[in-house]
């Protein structure tokens, strides 16, 4: 069955002399993986530069559930980025949202809403004039939410302690794992923002990268095998050029 949807491609690797495996998250099923041949030659029909993670697709595939690997009919720019590209700050935040979505995403999972919201983050990561600095933090708040975890509660004089096993604020630690009081009280001003006023949040460059780490760990604690990200790295070093 043919379908027309579109997607953003998450992550491509070689395959063979000329060919590529793509992963991409669509917005009609969900992420699939797709074979695509010929991507290496001269007149390939489908260009290799189609599949670069980021990249906004509109996409004719052949439908199948019980196929793992699936194909495309055809493939082309749903939408071009006028920065993302070509903005090193922009695209080392594009990468980390793709490989964050790689590592948690299931193929079997459809995730309509979510891949909008996606798509949402990458217009204004895109667009934006103003400090992306807090994006890969609003955006894991968000993913969160999408798969159940979503943090609850405030800081607040009486409960000054986020417990990333309970995934709430509290009075005291109930877990081994928590936020000091400064993360705290400085990840409650990310839970009361969203996209449009995040680059509002100040925060200083050591507390945000704590905060980052505290919540993959976050992560850790509630997705089964959560493995590193690998970009978290790249990120850190490219926002402080």
């Amino acid at each position: 069955m043919l379908l027309n949807t579109e997607g953003l491609v998450i992550k491509t690797i070689k395959y063979g002399d000329t060919s590529i495996i793509t992963h991409i998250f669509t917005k009609g099923k969900g992420l699939k993986t797709f074979i695509v041949n010929g991507v290496r030659i001269k007149k390939a029909t489908l260009p290799l530069g189609l599949f670069q993670p980021g990249t906004y697709l509109e996409i004719n595939m052949y439908a199948h559930d019980q196929k793992k690997i699936l194909r495309l009919k055809e493939a082309r720019i749903a939408s071009p980025w006028k920065n993302l590209p070509f903005d090193i700050k922009r695209s080392s935040i594009s990468l980390f949202i793709c490989e964050l979505l790689e590592k948690t995403l299931k193929e079997s999972d459809e995730h309509e809403q979510l891949f909008l919201d996606v798509l949402d983050y990458f217009k204004w990561i895109d667009s934006s004039q103003e400090s992306l600095a807090n994006i890969p933090v609003m955006f894991l708040i968000l993913l969160s939410g999408h798969f159940g975890f979503l943090p609850q509660g405030n800081f607040t004089e009486s409960e000054r302690f986020f417990d990333l096993q309970e995934g709430y604020y509290t009075s005291k630690p109930i877990s081994s794992y928590y936020m000091s009081v400064e993360n705290s009280q400085q990840f409650s001003k990310y839970l009361n923002s969203d996209l449009n006023s995040s680059s509002s949040i100040s925060v200083n460059r050591t507390i945000r990268r704590s905060i980052m780490d505290d919540l993959l760990k976050y992560y850790s604690l509630h997705i089964e095998n959560f493995p590193t990200i690998r970009s978290l790295n790249i990120f850190h070093s490219i926002m402080e050029i």
